[in-house]
């Protein structure tokens, strides 16, 4: 009886071992491990400098390149693309966060225009509504069952405002692009 009731003991005290072991990992975990990368739950996405890619595709691209100039701080860029061949020819992609989190890209490409709009509106037809002249062009209203965009056709040169972001933001963007 004597050792049976040792027996219970030693694996009563194994078992309180064990569970303070776990409480004590469980306290360094949360001291030490690092919680997420310092941003805050709505940047998930990071914030991206294109600076140095809109230069270097502006020296080297055989058409005017567009980028936004004077959006708000609260315009985010998110990606940057600059190819000098692929299936659209030479193309230039530049992504954005709204300031309400949304996604518009800025999209150029020097061949094939209809493949290319199609690719990047991800499906949207051109409208029946008249082109509306903002900023530095004349864009053409595209609807689709994911993005919307307007697109400008000029020298060549197909560019594409298009995302998820309500038609305005499209708009604020396509006014905004100065082409270099």
């Amino acid at each position: 009886m004597a050792s049976e009731r040792a027996r219970k003991q030693t694996v009563r005290n194994l078992l309180l071992s064990l569970a303070v072991s776990c409480l004590v990992a469980f306290g360094f975990y949360l001291l030490l491990v690092p919680k997420g990368d310092g941003r805050s739950a709505g940047d998930a996405v990071a914030t991206q400098s294109y600076s140095q890619e809109l230069g270097q595709a502006r020296r080297v691209s055989p058409y005017a390149v567009a980028a936004p100039e004077g959006l708000s701080r609260d315009w985010r860029a998110t990606s940057v693309t600059f190819r000098k061949q692929g299936d659209f020819g030479t193309t230039w992609h530049l992504g954005f966060l709204t300031p309400d989190e949304e996604y518009v890209g800025v999209e150029q490409a020097s061949e094939k225009p209809v493949p290319f709009i199609e690719d990047v509106t991800h499906g949207a037809r051109e409208t029946d509504r008249a082109a509306e002249r903002l900023g530095e062009r004349e864009w053409k209203v595209y609807d689709g069952p994911e993005r919307d965009g307007l697109v400008s056709q000029e020298d060549g040169v197909t560019t594409v405002v298009t995302g998820t972001a309500p038609m305005r933001d499209l708009k604020t963007m396509a006014a905004a692009i100065t082409l270099r």
